[in-house]
């Protein structure tokens, strides 16, 4: 006579179960005698039952926010605010000066938050006013710029990579006696900057 090996199930997929919220395609897998085992236990019966009766709307609201993709995103939105506030308090004296362009990990994470649940909500859950937000966002903007310009008012200026890729060029033995227009349309062509702003033709000698 053969036995069907017994099946250890890990504790969590226990728990997805009673909240209501394990994939279809497992449950079905589980036999039919081990659900109805699971559905019909007493749970009065069970140690730690008092303890759940007293914490039974965190286990409600975790079966609320397991079931609804809207309210997971949410709750993500708010871990972040969460772990993003403290790396704030922790990095204060950083974010001031903008050392080694933290703000743009801030405006990164404060970006991926608002996408869940608007920038306002975003900026009063940081505790962070719009003009401090807007502050960041012009700082973090004007480090990048090679002349030292505020990329938000003068937004005509080349991308770092861009000069990287005119200087490359320009001290190229194949471009050294070609036109800049030229070595402009080699650039182009070869996609090695695609010049957002405006042509390097009008701006910089070929020995930059």
């Amino acid at each position: 006579m053969s036995f069907r090996p017994k099946v250890s199930y890990h504790p969590y997929l226990l728990v997805a179960f009673y909240l209501r919220c394990l994939p279809i395609d497992i449950e079905e897998r589980i036999p039919k005698s081990t659900r109805h085992d699971w559905s019909h236990k007493d749970m009065a019966s069970l140690y730690g039952y008092e303890w759940y009766l007293q914490n039974q709307q965190l286990f409600q609201t975790l079966q609320q926010v397991s079931v609804s993709n809207r309210l997971l995103q949410i709750n993500r939105a708010l871990l972040r605010v969460i772990a993003l506030k403290r790396f704030m308090g922790h990095h204060a004296h950083r974010i001031k000066d903008n050392v080694q362009g933290i703000n743009g990990v801030i405006l990164d994470n404060i970006r991926k938050i608002s996408d869940s649940i608007g920038l306002k909500t975003a900026l009063k859950s940081l505790q962070l006013s719009y003009s401090q937000y807007l502050k960041m966002r012009i700082d973090n903007c004007c480090s990048i710029s090679i002349l030292s310009l505020c990329r938000i008012k003068h937004p005509t200026q080349l991308l770092i990579r861009e000069i990287s890729a005119i200087k490359e060029y320009c001290s190229d033995v194949r471009f050294m006696h070609w036109p800049l227009s030229s070595v402009y349309h080699q650039i182009r062509r070869d996609a090695a900057a695609g010049f957002t702003s405006v042509p390097f033709i009008n701006m910089y000698p070929c020995s930059i």
